[in-house]
C-alpha cells in the first residue's frame, strides 16, 4: 500500500504542475468537468459539436477542417515547430503516465491474486485512490471523444482500460473508484496535500463540484465504439491500414471492459457496459433507409457517388460515431444507411 501511496504522489505533483501551467496560459482556474475536452487534446468553444464552433483541428493531421459546410476537405498547413514540440510534449507525457498506469495495475489488489493484502485489502487503498488525481486523469481519458485521437495514443489506452478493470472487479474498490462520481479538488489539491495538510485542503461543504464517474464516461466512449465497429463491419476494406485494425481494436478493447464489468461486478448495475443506463438517452443521430432520405432531401439529385475515395467511408463513420454523443440537447440527425454523406 505505502508503494501505491509513493507512485501516486510523483503522478499527482506532475499532474498538478501541469493543470497549473495550463491555467494560467488560458487564464481558467481548473478544469471543469463533465466540458467535453479529452486530455491532449483540446475542444473548444460552447457552441457546434461536442464543443466545436465551426472548426476543428485534429491531432496528428496534416490541416484543419471546416464545420459541415467543408466536411472533409483539409486545407494542408505545414508543420511548424511549435506543433511538433507540442507533438513531442505529450508523447513524452503520454510514456511517463502509461509507466505509472502500468505500475499502479500491478500493486492494485486484485482477485486474481491470492495475497491476504489482494483478498482484503484495506480502506485505506480507496482512500488513496479518492485523494489522488489519477482518477480525475482516467475520466478526461476516456471523455475524449476523439476515436482517432486516443487510436494514436493506443498504448496509454491499453494500460488504462487495465486499471479499471482491475479496479472495477474488486469489491473494495469498485464502487467508490468506479461507479461513483467524485467531488473534484482544485488543481492544487492532491494526494500530498491531502496527506500531509489534511482538512485544510478540502472544498468547503456546500460549494463542491463533482466530476463524472468513470463508468458514466465509460459507457458514452462504449456507444462510440459500438457504433464503429458496425460501420467497420459494413466497410471492412476502409480499416485494412493499421491505423483502421488499431482503431477496431480500442473499440472492441473498450467493449469488451464495459460487458466484463457489468458481468463480474454487482455495482455494473448502476453503471456501464449494459447495466442501469446502457444507452444514450435520445436518439441524436439514426441510420435511416436511403429513400427516406432521398424523398426529401433538397440535393437528392446532386448525391451521385460512382467511387468512394479511399479513406472517406472511414472518416465519415468516425463523425458519426463522435456525433453520437457530442450533439447538444434538441439537435436531430439522420444519414442514409449506404450513403453516409447524405444527411438531414
Amino acid at each position: 500500500m505505502f508503494l501505491i501511496w509513493v507512485i501516486l504522489c510523483g503522478f499527482d505533483q506532475k499532474f498538478s504542475e501541469t493543470k497549473q501551467r495550463e491555467a494560467a496560459k488560458t487564464g481558467t482556474g481548473r478544469h471543469i468537468a463533465g466540458s467535453g475536452v479529452g486530455y491532449g487534446g483540446s475542444r473548444t468553444g460552447d457552441s457546434g459539436v461536442g464543443g466545436y464552433y465551426g472548426l476543428e483541428i485534429s491531432s496528428g493531421y496534416p490541416g484543419q477542417m471546416f464545420g459541415a459546410a467543408g466536411a472533409g476537405r483539409y486545407l494542408q498547413t505545414p508543420p511548424d515547430s511549435g506543433k511538433l514540440k507540442a507533438q513531442n510534449a505529450q508523447q513524452q507525457s503520454d510514456h511517463f503516465n502509461r509507466s505509472i498506469l502500468e505500475v499502479l495495475e500491478e500493486l492494485l489488489p486484485s482477485l486474481e491474486k491470492t495475497s491476504s493484502f489482494d483478498m482484503t485489502p484495506p480502506e485505506a487503498v480507496v482512500d488513496i485512490l479518492l485523494s489522488s488525481k489519477v482518477l480525475n486523469f482516467c475520466v478526461e481519458l476516456l471523455r475524449n471523444d476523439s476515436l482517432e485521437d486516443a487510436t494514436k495514443r493506443k498504448d496509454l489506452y491499453q494500460a488504462l482500460l487495465s486499471v479499471v478493470r482491475v479496479l472495477g472487479t474488486h469489491p473494495v474498490t469498485a464502487q467508490k473508484s468506479v461507479f461513483t462520481e467524485r467531488v473534484l479538488q482544485p488543481d492544487a489539491v492532491n494526494l500530498i496535500t491531502r496527506s500531509f495538510q489534511g482538512a485544510m485542503s478540502r472544498i468547503q461543504k456546500g460549494k463542491e463540484e463533482k466530476t463524472s464517474s468513470i463508468a458514466d464516461v465509460l459507457r458514452n466512449l462504449n456507444v462510440q465504439s459500438n457504433i464503429m465497429l458496425s460501420g467497420a463491419m459494413k466497410n471492412i476494406k476502409e480499416f485494412e491500414t493499421e491505423e483502421g485494425q488499431d482503431m477496431l481494436w480500442l473499440c472492441r478493447s473498450v467493449s469488451d471492459l464495459s460487458e466484463f464489468l457489468l458481468v463480474n461486478t454487482k455495482a455494473g448495475s448502476g453503471g456501464c457496459g449494459g447495466g442501469g443506463k446502457t444507452e444514450v438517452a435520445d436518439q441524436s443521430i439514426t441510420e435511416v433507409p436511403d429513400e427516406e432520405i432521398f424523398a426529401t432531401h433538397a440535393y437528392a439529385n446532386n448525391a451521385h457517388l460512382v467511387q468512394s475515395p479511399p479513406g472517406r467511408m472511414k472518416r465519415l463513420i468516425t463523425e458519426i460515431t463522435t456525433l453520437k454523443t457530442g450533439l447538444p440537447p434538441g439537435i436531430v440527425v439522420k444519414y442514409a444507411a449506404s450513403r453516409l454523406d447524405v444527411m438531414k
